[in-house]
């Protein structure tokens, strides 16, 4: 048996209001479809046509393996339609998985409405005038042409809820999309998203786009003309639709296309980055059924372990100790639950009840400054291995995968493991206290 090699993870957010806008514009940022490619391969939808089509962008230096998550993976949606926005909502890999999330919604910043030469708030309380009068020039000979001005340092969040992912007709954006290979051929990816106009309605006066190159501070968002659509170049943007502008209101209802994605699986690569085992041979040491997607198969190098999860979300672990493989089983989880572990610098984030782990790691709870802060825990590979087998020796502990919203406004996937939560995040059970058990509780 080979060291396994480790790799290095961006390290994890503290997730604080602040910090969690920013990674959603950062996030929304590299989405952006200037690195789409235009070769072919794209993929129409199952079943029901849909305006969009998908096509799969991955690394050539991160093989597809049965088992190990690529991170590199990119999943390109092209609008094909000739006289309708699309704005996306959403990408995940097979229904009930991990998606991606934040694509509506205020951003950091304030928003102001103007006409022409003059101003007007638009209830943020922030007036933002860039270059003096807001275009001087383009006031006085388009006197009454409306737009929004964001500025994006201000110390607030917007009052509009923007779209991070129009499409114009034609148009394509790079959706980052990191995924464990369970099925091939082929996979399933599902893209969320709407559509504003149609043959009968132009889409340009629905649409607000930023009229101008990005600056550091903002942008100022006007209707569309042919020269701003140019020179987008086929790229996606953030952008205002004024159907949905107002908090609060989602516009028109959201539709969700599959697609099977045919995917390139390495013929040939170092069993080391498995563990010295293919996905196949681990299975069958633990007596997993892969045939038919019985159960999703994951290895954590960090953590030198095989994690297989059938439908029942009955857990098998197959672990390397003392130069040996272990197997055992493990407690509850969704079958897609290992995706998030890891993920920052080799650590895992998760809410933890003090009464059962306290004794065993420092366990963060809620607190409520200027913010409300739901309590995450970050656990590195021992401390994750050793709290997830003592949870499955408690029998009755179980581990889950919700989306929570701390502030009301972004949104993120947390980890929870004998905590009830609700939507913000706030702890129904158990009721966080101060104080956490040094010894382990009574049986």
């Amino acid at each position: 048996m080979h060291d396994i090699p480790r790799h290095n993870r961006v390290p994890a957010p503290r997730h604080i209001m602040v910090l969690m806008v920013l990674l959603t514009a950062i996030f929304n940022l590299s989405a952006r479809a200037s690195d789409a490619p235009n070769e072919g391969g794209w993929v129409q939808s199952m079943g029901v046509k849909a305006p969009i089509s998908v096509r799969l962008v991955v690394a050539e230096n991160e093989p597809l393996i049965p088992g190990l998550q690529a991170k590199s993976v990119k999943v390109i949606v092209r609008n094909d339609t000739e006289d309708q926005v699309i704005a996306i909502r959403g990408a995940r890999w097979w229904e009930g998985g991990i998606a991606s999330m934040n694509w509506h919604g205020p951003m950091q910043g304030a928003t102001s409405e103007w006409q022409g030469a003059q101003n007007e708030p638009d209830g943020s309380g922030i007036i933002i005038d860039i270059e003096g009068m807001i275009n001087k020039e383009q006031a006085q000979t388009q006197p009454s042409q409306q737009g929004i001005s964001y500025n994006r340092t201000a110390a607030s969040m917007t009052s509009l809820a923007f779209e991070s992912g129009v499409l114009l007709p034609g148009e394509q954006i790079a959706i980052p999309l990191a995924f464990t290979p369970q099925r091939y051929p082929n996979n399933t990816v599902q893209i969320g998203y709407i559509t504003v106009g149609d043959a009968d309605t132009d889409w340009r006066s629905e649409v607000l786009l930023p009229g101008e190159a990005p600056r550091y501070d903002g942008d100022i968002l006007v209707p569309p003309d042919d020269k701003m659509i140019e020179s987008r170049q086929g790229r996606s943007s953030i952008g205002l639709l004024r159907s949905t502008m107002t908090l609060g209101e989602d516009g028109a209802i959201q539709s969700s296309a599959n697609f099977e994605v045919p995917i390139s699986m390495a013929k040939e690569y170092d069993l080391d980055l498995t563990g010295g085992l293919t996905r196949e041979e681990a299975a069958g040491r633990v007596g997993a059924t892969i045939e038919e997607m019985n159960h999703m198969g994951y290895y954590l190098p960090t953590m030198k372990t095989w994690f297989f999860i059938g439908a029942d979300e009955n857990t098998r672990t197959l672990r390397w100790e003392d130069d040996k493989w272990v197997f055992d089983f493990a407690l509850h989880m969704p079958p897609f639950a290992p995706e998030l572990f890891g993920r920052g610098q080799e650590k895992t984030s998760l809410l933890l009840n003090p009464d059962v782990f306290g004794h065993m790691v420092d366990v963060n709870t809620p607190s409520e400054d200027r913010y409300y802060d739901p309590g995450l825990t970050e656990l590195d590979a021992d401390q994750l291995w050793a709290v997830l087998k003592y949870g499955g020796a408690k029998k009755a502990v179980e581990l889950d995968a919700v989306v929570i919203s701390p502030n009301g406004i972004a949104k993120q996937w947390v980890l929870t493991l004998a905590v009830r939560v609700d939507a913000s995040g706030r702890w129904e059970h158990p009721t966080p206290n101060a104080t956490q058990p040094t010894t382990a509780p009574a049986e």
